[in-house]
């Protein structure tokens, strides 16, 4: 594993984090994937640490996942990890709530689900401009880092350019957001040179694209869980991804798209870790495999990136969170 100093600490984080929206153990309503073994979860989170992992993201809207990371790094590993965890949303399909009561309780009962007497960062969700009870929650916050229970404050922001509405009121030290190989949105001219100019964590998610950048993907049709999340997409966007990483197999037709989607996040600069979703021990080691950490050939880099330029792959699921 690789590892970056980060910009708000002294500490250092893995290039490749590990989300963990894949490990809620939890079907409800499409906003999960299908459910895997408490058993499966244990071995995954220990083999990411094992292969050098020290970042790991979550959420109380994330199913169980926060008790699972609580299990599995309490204790000696603690103080050997970063924890980010999210506030203002409980479980998807509710409202966003910044209150301060709903965050007061959230960052009390995350710290006992996380089995820890600190939270390295905790994120805003989702805010939105006209939200009032945003400025209240960013001073509770404040307030919570002064007594040691949080770290750091960051922002996860639904479009990388909502990041536009809150940075010059707030002082983040990171941001979570969509950046891949067919959602370069975060090169927005305005949004791009502000955060080179900002002393700012970039955290990279969805660089899968919630499983749909891979081989399997590409060469066949795939049938989802009853309740798994990503038939949300309509055949429309799945065809418009099919497109864009057929368009860039063609550019170089001997690497795997996990491979191109892995290497053309971290071969940007301003990107401090990757977030990985992960189902499986075999999908971990093929991920972290040595030759998915190094940097894509600047050519083939500035080819995704012109291909981005000229079209827009993104369109739109069926409903939102």
């Amino acid at each position: 594993m690789l590892f970056k100093q980060l910009k708000s600490s002294n500490k250092k984080i893995s290039i490749i984090g590990l989300g963990s929206w894949s490990l809620a153990n939890e079907e409800y309503k499409n906003f999960f994937y299908n459910k895997i073994s408490r058993k499966e979860i244990s071995q995954i989170l220990g083999k990411a640490y094992d292969m050098g992992v020290n970042f790991y993201d979550t959420s109380p809207a994330y199913g169980k996942s926060e008790n699972f990371i609580g299990n599995e790094f309490q204790n000696k590993k603690r103080e050997k990890i970063l924890i980010s965890t999210k506030v203002g949303l409980n479980k998807f399909g509710e409202k966003i709530n910044f209150k301060i009561r709903s965050i007061e309780n959230q960052i009390n009962q995350s710290l006992r689900n996380l089995k820890t007497e600190y939270i390295d960062y905790i994120l805003i969700y989702n805010p939105k401009k006209n939200d009032k009870n945003i400025l209240k929650c960013y001073n509770f916050l404040l307030e919570q880092k002064k007594k040691g229970k949080i770290k750091h404050i960051g922002i996860s922001v639904e479009s990388p350019s909502d990041y536009l509405l809150f940075y010059k009121k707030y002082k983040f030290d990171l941001i979570q957001c969509n950046f891949n190989i067919l959602d370069n949105r975060i090169y927005e001219k305005k949004l791009w040179n502000i955060l080179k100019d900002e002393n700012i964590d970039v955290i990279a998610r969805s660089i899968f694209c919630f499983g749909f950048f891979t081989e399997k993907f590409l060469k066949s049709k795939i049938s989802y869980g009853k309740y798994d999340y990503r038939n949300l997409w309509t055949n429309t966007q799945i065809e418009s991804w099919k497109k864009g990483l057929k368009l860039i197999k063609n550019i170089d037709n001997k690497l795997e798209i996990e491979n191109i989607a892995i290497r053309f996040v971290l071969t940007e600069k301003l990107v401090s870790s990757a977030l990985i979703g992960i189902r499986s021990i075999t999908e971990l080691k093929k991920n972290l495999r040595s030759n998915n950490l190094k940097k894509l050939d600047k050519h083939f880099f500035e080819k995704i990136k012109n291909l981005n330029r000229f079209n827009n792959f993104f369109i739109k699921k069926k409903i939102g969170h």
